[in-house]
Order: C-alpha cells, then sequence, then structure tokens
C-alpha cells in the first residue's frame, strides 16, 4: 500500500494526486485526484495518506469506506 506524504491544503488550495503508469494505447496514463477531503494522519509539519489502488482506476484510501475517481478533466480540479 503505497503511502504519500502530503502539505495541508491552505485556504481555497486543494490536494491533487497524481499517478502516472503504463497503458496500452500510450507510453503513460494520467490521473489526477482530488485528496483534499481524505482522512490522513497528522505527524509532526506533515501528513500522510494511505492509499491501496483499486480496479478501475479508482483509489480506496485508509480511513474511508469511499473510493475515490480519477478526475475526468482538470477543469473538475479547479
Amino acid at each position: 500500500m503505497p503511502i504519500d506524504i502530503v502539505t495541508e491544503p491552505v485556504g481555497d488550495n486543494r490536494l491533487i494526486g497524481c499517478f502516472v503508469e503504463p497503458c496500452d494505447n500510450a507510453s503513460a496514463g494520467l490521473d489526477l485526484y482530488d485528496l483534499t477531503d481524505c482522512p490522513r494522519q497528522k505527524l509532526g509539519g506533515y501528513s500522510i495518506i494511505n492509499l491501496d489502488r483499486r480496479p478501475g482506476r479508482k483509489l480506496k484510501v485508509e480511513g474511508s469506506r469511499d473510493l475515490v475517481n480519477p478526475a475526468g478533466s482538470i477543469t473538475e480540479l479547479v
């Protein structure tokens, strides 16, 4: 299970995760995820989010029952 060290979102800033992996019709596929509201462990000055990739390009975030879907477009993230 990957563990990502993240900064805390401030004000209107969003916390975006970017995952790159090989895909069939291109050299790499890029998925963007809005992780702003995901539960995280707060440590001294930083946080961690435990992520598990699930089928269908979804993420399971430790501490949450919901799966996180990739954004359909960059405009969904702003």
